[in-house]
């Protein structure tokens, strides 16, 4: 899924009076995390509309954490808590399922020791 394809389908789910670039740093927010998770390493930032063709990390059939999300961030500014409680839920339901997927499926980091720490 790409950064474009997300602010689409929110759109399409979700009217709303965010502009494209607000959303994608939305977007922006959770892949520099899903990144950060499962590689340990910081991600670089999104931006709309130089990176709305980019592939976003969180793979297919995962991938509708990033409209879950930001259609909770949506809810959470306009300060409508009767529906954010519902988005936020599913939101964290699917990525960890995502988490959950990719412990399964990848093999976990090396780790060695430099000096006198740990190292991942």
């Amino acid at each position: 899924m790409t950064l474009n394809d997300v602010i689409t389908r929110v759109d399409s789910l979700r009217p709303n009076g965010f502009t494209p670039e607000e959303k994608a740093e939305m977007v922006s927010r959770l892949d520099a995390e899903a990144v950060k998770d499962a590689e340990g390493i910081p991600a670089s930032p999104l931006f709309y509309p130089q990176d709305a063709e980019m592939e976003l990390y969180i793979p297919f059939p995962f991938d509708d954490c990033y409209v879950l999300y930001v259609i909770a961030q949506i809810d959470l500014a306009n300060a409508d808590m009767s529906l954010y409680p519902n988005d936020s839920g599913a939101f964290n339901a699917r990525y960890t399922e995502w988490r959950a997927w990719q412990a399964r499926h990848r093999p976990p980091r090396r780790m060695e020791w430099k000096g006198r720490y740990l190292r991942v």
